[in-house]
Order: C-alpha cells, then sequence, then structure tokens
C-alpha cells in the first residue's frame, strides 16, 4: 500500500472511532512540515458543501507559515484555532507531520476526549512517514527488475547509473478526472463519486529504466482547480519538474483551458515547463464532443505530447504516467552518457 494510501486508511480509522463516541468531527487532515496538506478526509456532509471545503482550505492555508516556522524551531506540540464554525485542532505526529482535527464549534466540544486518540493516530502517522510500517509501498517498476536470484540468495545492491527525484504535477479544469487518473495509476481502481480535492493529493512512484539504468523517484500532486484555491495551488507548482494537464473529452471548454493551464504553470515556474496534455473519459464514447485530431493540434500547438485515457476502464493510464516520467528524462539524461 503506498503511502499516501495509508495515511489516508489511518485518517478514516481515526475519523470513525471519533464519529462512534459521538464527537461531531467534520474532517482530519496532515500537513507536513511546509505547512502543505498532505493527507486528508472530510465527511460527507462537508464533501456536499463547497463553501466549507474553500474555507477549511484557507484557514489551513493561513496558518501554513505559523507551523512551517514553529516546525524549525521545534517547538510545536499542539495547537488549537477557533472560528465562529469550527474549532481546528493540531497536534504533532513526529518531526515531519501534524495531525489537524476540524470540529463544529459547541459549548459542548470535549477536547479532552479527543486528545487520548489524536495522540495514538499521530504515532501511526509517524511511524508511515518514517517507513516504519512493513507494508511495501506501490512500485512501479519494470518487469526486468525483477530478480532471478536463486531461492535463498542474498542479491548485491548495486546503484543505478541514474537516480533522479522528479516532482510531477496534475493540473486541469474540476471534474476532468485528475484524481481519478491517479487512483488507477497508483491503486488500480475507479469510483465514481466525485469529491473536489483539497489543496492537493500526493502519491510517490518509483520507475526504472532498464536501458539507460536509471531509477526515477516520482512524485504526484493532484492539485486542485477550483479559483478559490489559487493561492494555495501555486505554492504545491514550487519545485516542479513536469506538468500532466488533463482535459475531459465530454466538455470542449476544458480542452480550451488546457492553454491557460500550460501558461499559468510556465509563468509561474519562470519557463517552460515540460508538460504532457491527457485527454480523459474516452470510454464515453456517446457523449465525446472533442475529438483526437483537434486535440492533437492543440498539443502541436504547444509542442507537448499527447495521449488518450480513461480513467474508468485504465486504458493508457500506465502509458500516461510513463509518458510523463520520460518527458522528465529528455532534459536530465544527455545522450550517450
Amino acid at each position: 500500500m503506498s503511502t499516501s494510501k495509508t495515511l489516508e486508511e489511518i485518517l478514516k480509522k481515526y475519523l470513525s472511532i471519533l464519529q462512534l463516541r459521538k464527537f461531531k468531527v467534520k474532517g482530519s487532515t496532515i500537513v507536513d512540515r511546509e505547512g502543505l496538506i498532505i493527507s486528508s478526509i472530510l465527511n460527507e456532509e462537508i464533501q456536499k458543501d463547497e463553501d466549507a471545503v474553500g474555507m477549511i482550505t484557507g484557514i489551513l492555508q493561513g496558518l501554513s507559515e505559523r507551523i512551517k516556522n514553529e516546525f524549525k524551531t521545534g517547538l510545536f506540540k499542539n495547537a488549537m484555532i477557533e472560528t465562529d464554525q469550527y474549532i481546528f485542532y493540531f497536534v504533532e505526529a513526529g518531526d515531519e507531520a501534524i495531525l489537524t482535527t476540524i470540529m463544529d464549534n459547541t459549548p459542548d466540544l470535549d477536547l479532552g476526549g479527543i486528545r487520548p486518540y489524536a495522540r495514538i493516530f499521530t504515532r501511526k502517522i509517524d511511524d508511515t512517514l518514517s517507513g516504519k510500517p512493513t507494508t511495501p509501498g506501490i512500485v512501479a517498476v519494470e518487469p526486468s527488475m525483477a530478480s532471478s536470484a536463486a531461492p535463498g540468495a542474498v542479491a548485491e545492491e548495486v546503484a543505478p547509473a541514474h537516480h533522479f527525484k522528479c516532482k510531477a504535477i496534475i493540473v486541469g479544469d474540476f471534474s476532468v478526472g485528475k484524481t481519478s487518473l491517479l487512483v488507477q495509476f497508483a491503486e488500480k481502481k475507479f469510483t465514481v463519486d466525485y469529491k473536489p480535492t483539497i489543496g492537493v493529493s500526493v502519491v510517490k512512484k518509483e520507475y526504472y529504466f532498464e536501458e539507460s539504468d536509471t531509477l526515477v523517484d516520482l512524485l504526484l500532486y493532484d492539485i486542485a482547480a477550483q479559483s478559490r484555491f489559487l493561492s494555495v495551488r501555486h505554492r504545491y507548482y514550487e519545485g516542479a519538474d513536469i506538468a500532466m494537464i488533463v482535459f475531459d473529452v465530454t466538455r470542449p471548454e476544458t480542452l480550451d483551458s488546457v492553454h491557460n493551464w500550460y501558461y499559468d504553470v510556465s509563468k509561474f515556474l519562470g519557463g517552460k515547463l515540460p508538460s504532457v496534455v491527457v485527454a480523459n473519459k474516452t470510454d464515453l464514447t456517446e457523449q465525446r464532443k472533442v475529438d483526437a485530431k483537434q486535440a492533437e493540434i492543440l498539443a502541436k500547438t504547444l509542442d507537448l505530447p499527447y495521449v488518450e485515457t480513461s480513467a474508468k476502464t485504465a486504458d493508457n493510464v500506465d502509458s500516461a504516467f510513463k509518458m510523463l516520467v520520460e518527458e522528465f528524462l529528455k532534459v536530465r539524461i544527455i545522450p550517450g552518457e
């Protein structure tokens, strides 16, 4: 199970326990030492309320600098922020993260009753982020990497000729299927329920290319599209090496937005960013309104590669992410090295 999935499962369990004990909990997030949301879960009531999602994200965004600064000093242990509607309770989860519990601001709120559960789950989060769990992460290693050693033999560990870390951002209009593509890629499943991304979702993968003896640690950021997340979105652009720009073949306006996303990312990062244009929802053949030729022309205009996918059927999903890594390597590896 990937780190991202493990953290999500921890939050689900944490929320379910608090709700079972009648605490009026709206959601929970894990924030890293930079003040960025790395995992989050909200109850169904909040998920349906876009204003509430925006407000919660805005409050966490506003606290990011404080969290970042206090992490550096080692002074951050726990804190509470109160608004008219909600209480945000922060508890340190080791050296790398903070667990945030979001609750209704009611007179009968028993914060002391929540604290023991928060402490238990912050230890689980710390263990996950420090690599203590024995459950392996999701690895997208090519079949040729499989060990051919005899049973019981100890393989000699040899460093690859090239080893890179790649931060990839996935952008595009809301509901084009960015999260569904990522979930299909990482977990090989598809869900029909649309839930807007809060800030960002992060997935880690590892790719090995035998021909060039190259290992790539791929960090994928699924960026929220809604305009109210603009300031948050730009923070997650920082340090990006490549972008996947997704549009929905049933909504022509999302293809028109590909230009805007490409220039938004490039402008913020101060130069053209290697990118891949990805058409999604090709399984909806009867509803399709953007033909392949039209999309190919746009991609060619931007001098970007193009691929068609379906997150639902998994068609070309792995190929799209592999293409993303290959584009990254084109500017990292000099031919003949």
